[in-house]
């Protein structure tokens, strides 16, 4: 800890893929006065090794946002703060339109190639990446802070969807046909393989939540998360209130047949037919990340730098990854 009253350099990992035998870490850096001029790194470490070290394979003074994507042929996927879009993908994209922008690839092995997203229809500007899925390097969606919805169709960058006004904070689905986005104000959207629509938030429709987790397990089973601790389930036919608690959640992954949540300050939880339970709650847990046999978990209080890593299999089973 730094005790003077100078600000001092944080550093948060935000994001975590699991590439070949590899972890890749999403990595900001910033100043603790001045979070909105956070500079990115893209870092890699060893997946199955907790105390393994780290190494830079690209640094950028571009704001990554934590929409870190590995598609099914281990390319890399990110977006950013600016309207940039980030791959390791072979793509034939425009220039990017970032005044300033510098980066520095650190791996000659991956060949990265960056590009800014068509400014929003209406608003006129470019979008803040705030949500990034895909099915594979020629179909992947973006979501944005304003709430449009972008789609990479293996030719051009397209909004798809009009900006409903709010935040999309997460995408996952099932299929081509078979794709959720959720965000603020209850905000839950679905693509059918041929337009998104707008689905109703279930219950009095007043107290709608600020949904930060979509979990599609099938073309007819999804879940979804949100900070007022309600969790929803259904499909593209419609959602019920599966339960309320008095626990935010900020995520929610299918592993091992189980269901499990990051919740806030009150680390993990477990959700067990209609009911949650803690697993852990000695940390903080603002995301969550699904892969192989193991879970991770972004720590919102983190110093150094560091994730959380949840592997039912090892003894102990917990251990907390740091990078400083």
């Amino acid at each position: 800890m730094n005790d003077s009253n100078e600000p001092h350099e944080l550093h948060h990992v935000i994001a975590a893929q699991k590439r070949g035998d590899d972890l890749i870490l999403v990595y900001l850096s910033y100043w603790e006065d001045d979070a909105a001029n956070a500079v990115g790194q893209i870092v890699r470490t060893t997946f199955f090794d907790r105390q393994g070290s780290y190494e830079s394979i690209l640094n950028t003074n571009d704001v990554l946002t934590p929409t870190l994507w590995c598609s099914p042929t281990n390319n890399l996927w990110v977006g950013s703060a600016n309207g940039n879009v980030w791959t390791t993908a072979h793509v034939a994209w425009p220039p990017h339109r970032m005044a300033g922008l510098v980066y520095d690839v650190r791996d000659a092995t991956l060949s990265w190639t960056v590009t800014t997203l068509p400014d929003l229809k209406q608003l006129g500007h470019k979008p803040n990446v705030s949500a990034l899925w895909g099915i594979g390097d020629a179909n992947v969606f973006i979501g944005t802070f304003t709430g449009g919805i972008y789609h990479w169709n293996g030719t051009e960058w397209l909004q798809v969807f009009e900006a409903v006004g709010e935040p999309i904070n997460h995408i996952h689905g099932s299929a081509e046909n078979d794709v959720y986005a959720v965000g603020n104000k209850g905000t839950i959207l679905h693509f059918d393989g041929t337009a998104w629509r707008q689905l109703p938030y279930p219950g009095d429709g007043v107290n709608r939540d600020v949904l930060t987790g979509v979990r599609a397990l099938n073309q007819n089973e999804a879940f979804v998360c949100g900070t007022a601790g309600r969790i929803l389930h259904g499909s593209r036919s419609g959602f019920e209130i599966l339960g309320q608690f008095a626990i935010p959640f900020y995520g929610i992954t299918y592993f091992q047949n189980r269901l499990i949540l990051a919740s806030g300050m009150k680390g993990a939880h477990e959700l067990r037919g209609n009911q949650v339970s803690v697993l852990r709650d000695t940390f903080g847990a603002v995301a969550i990340f699904e892969m192989m046999d193991r879970v991770f978990f972004i720590d919102p209080t983190q110093e150094p730098a560091s994730i959380i890593d949840y592997c039912p299999i090892l003894d102990p089973p917990w251990a907390r990854r740091r990078y400083p």
